[in-house]
């Protein structure tokens, strides 16, 4: 009967010291015993005129989305926070060594967190207890808790490089009281990223976390979080598009006068340009503080497409009209300095080329006479419409170059404000 006696109680101290003596009821012991030590109102410091540090650990789970419209970021963050519960303290050995309780938020002290540029709510991370998650608490006091969500916070948007624009959303962390009673610090300098997801249109570049301090008395955690456009789609569907239109704009000139599809080829290209513009001032962010540079390029755009357009009205009026028109009068101004340089490169050129040269004008500006055909009998009037298609023609090749080197150089401007 002895020996069954002492079996037993080494089985049950054996019992204990591996942890089984865990039971429910020591746990409920301790519950009742540091029950009367909980309360939500006051710090759970001996000395109260002490401050409770809190440390905090910044968590991003997922960027769900930055709306450049309204300028709000949505963001999905977890907070680990840990400070030392100084009346919750109790002795293994008395509790069959017992190293961790958990605690409701409800019952107990937690510090009192708010997003200090959060959308909706400042207490969005501390205004609903019931459904927080509980207080870890070791057996020296050391506490640990965890809170987050969905949080929606303020962020300045800036689209002038748009779509290759980079954004810099802070996320603020603050308390209600005074750095007196309840300070908070961070305990890394960078965002714990373990469990992010990549969201779809922006790339999370860096993230870091500062401590602000103002009025000397409240501080604040400032968690900085650089975004980059994925910008291959705007690429593709936007720029790409905007490049080609500008392009066959100029091609216009091309078009000889006679075949009559220059006019009908212009004002297609104009209309499907206005259509684009439409769609891309629709997916472009509205931001009244900013201008984007592809706003300004495909303005400017759009501007040289009216002007070619009206151009080529102009030409090829010029081309069927017998009066002093306007287009008349500047093919007349453009005839006069082609026959100057004609005669300025007689005195700098050779003598034979200064005879073939003055035979071509003569032919351009004297009525010509064909001797192989004596039967017709063709005149060249210096007003004739051949003359003037004559004239259009080099006046078009002018124009081409001109429009396209303003096309090249608009261009390259423009990648170079975007990319650099």
């Amino acid at each position: 009967m002895e020996v069954t006696y002492i079996l037993f109680c080494v089985v049950c101290l054996l019992m204990i010291e591996n942890g089984q003596g865990n039971t429910f009821w020591e746990y409920k012991r301790l519950y009742r015993h540091l029950e009367e030590n909980f309360d939500k109102t006051i710090r759970p410091v001996i000395n109260q005129s002490k401050s409770i540090i809190v440390g905090i650990d910044f968590n991003l789970q997922a960027i769900q989305g930055l709306d450049e419209k309204e300028q709000v970021l949505q963001s999905s963050i977890a907070l680990t926070c840990n400070w030392k519960y100084e009346t919750l303290v109790w002795n293994e050995s008395e509790f069959s060594e017992i190293k961790t309780m958990y605690i409701s938020p409800v019952d107990a002290w937690i510090p009192d967190l708010i997003a200090g540029n959060s959308i909706d709510s400042l207490y969005v991370l501390t205004e609903n207890r019931a459904d927080m998650l509980q207080i870890k608490v070791e057996s020296n006091g050391d506490a640990q808790w965890y809170t987050g969500g969905n949080i929606r916070t303020s962020c300045n948007v800036g689209i002038t490089k748009y779509p290759f624009d980079v954004q810099h959303c802070t996320i603020v962390i603050s308390k209600t009281t005074p750095d007196t009673e309840v300070h908070i610090d961070a305990l890394r300098d960078q965002v714990i990223r373990v469990l992010y997801k990549e969201n779809g249109e922006w790339a999370l570049e860096k993230s870091i976390i500062e401590k602000r301090v103002i009025f000397g008395y409240t501080t604040f955690l400032d968690i900085t979080l650089t975004l980059k456009r994925h910008s291959l789609f705007y690429v593709l569907n936007i720029i790409v598009p905007v490049f080609l239109l500008s392009f066959m704009i100029v091609l216009c000139f091309k078009i000889p006068v006679a075949s009559g599809e220059r006019i009908s080829y212009s004002i297609s290209l104009l209309l499907t340009f206005v259509v684009l513009l439409n769609l891309v001032s629709d997916s472009m962010p509205r931001v009244p503080k900013h201008i984007s540079y592809l706003q300004i390029y495909i303005s400017y755009q759009l501007t040289v497409a009216v002007v070619i357009t009206s151009v080529s009205i102009l030409l090829i009026r010029a081309t069927h009209i017998h009066d002093d028109s306007l287009s008349s009068s500047l093919v007349s101004v453009y005839s006069q300095c082609y026959n100057l340089s004609k005669r300025r490169k007689l005195v700098t050129s050779r003598p034979v080329e200064a005879i073939e040269v003055n035979e071509d004008i003569r032919k351009t500006e004297s009525p010509k006479h064909s001797n192989t055909d004596t039967k017709s009998k063709t005149v060249t009037r210096p007003g004739s419409p051949e003359r003037r298609k004559f004239f259009v023609h080099h006046i078009d090749n002018l124009l081409f170059f001109v429009f396209v080197s303003l096309f090249v150089i608009s261009t390259l401007l423009f990648m170079v404000l975007v990319l650099l």
